[in-house]
Parts: C-alpha cells; structure tokens; sequence
C-alpha cells in the first residue's frame, strides 16, 4: 500500500479507481488525504467518460466533509471528460453554498487549456502547484 507523505494525516486516504476493458495500460483512480488543514484529492490517469460514475461520486464524498478547504490536484491527471468538468463544478457549487473553498492545483498543460478555453479560471481558483493550493 503506497504511504502519504509525512505532512498528511495518517488517519485518512481513500482510493477509489475503475478499470475499463480499452484502458489496459493506465487506470484512473483518486486518492483522498488530509494535508496543512484541508482535504487533498489527487486525480490519478484518465477520466474519462468511462470513469464518470466514480468521479461523480468522488466529487459528492469531497462535499460532504467539513473541512474549509479542498483541493483537487491534478499533476497526474493525463484526461479530463466533460463529464469530469461538470463534476468538477458541481463541486464548486456545492462547496461555496457551504462558505467552502475549492482549489484547483497543479493541472497538466492538456487540460489548463481545457480549463482556459471554457474560461473555468475566471470561475475556478487554479494555481500553479499543490503546496501553493495549500498555504491558507
């Protein structure tokens, strides 16, 4: 079993990944730790549409918890669905009718454009890498 780094809490991580039969070589999956007070998910491989029932449902846990802040790091991410995207700002919503805060960190240069492209920066708080998500 892969360990947190030091910094995060050793009582939490959470993966959840699916499998598909065309996705031989990389499965996606998200693993969930807390880290410096705020909930970390770290997007693992593609997600695509294949994958949108166990994104969408990761994205519900992420809204349920307490903590003021969550990030979403997606330095290993290498595909994003438009189903993703919507979850992606469902949580958003969901967290911001709580006096929560969504961060975005660390998105590979394929999907910043994605995110650019449909101006999810002017809606998003996106930055450059996870330690910069994670100062409060």
């Amino acid at each position: 079993m892969d360990r947190p780094d030091k910094s995060a809490s050793p009582r939490q991580v959470v993966r959840m990944s699916q499998k598909t039969p065309h996705d031989f070589e990389e499965q996606f999956r998200i693993e969930v730790r807390e880290q410096n007070d705020a909930l970390v998910a770290a997007l693992i491989g593609p997600a695509g549409a294949a994958q949108g029932d166990v994104f969408a449902a990761a994205m519900d846990r992420l809204a349920k918890g307490d903590e003021s802040r969550v990030v979403i790091d997606l330095s290993r991410l290498t595909f994003l669905s438009t189903m993703g995207i919507s979850a992606i700002m469902n949580l958003h919503r969901a967290l911001a009718e709580k006096g929560r805060e969504l961060r975005i960190a660390a998105t590979p240069p394929i999907i910043a454009g994605v995110f650019r492209n449909a101006r999810l920066g002017e809606l998003l708080s996106i930055y450059p890498t996870l330690s910069e998500a994670l100062v409060p």
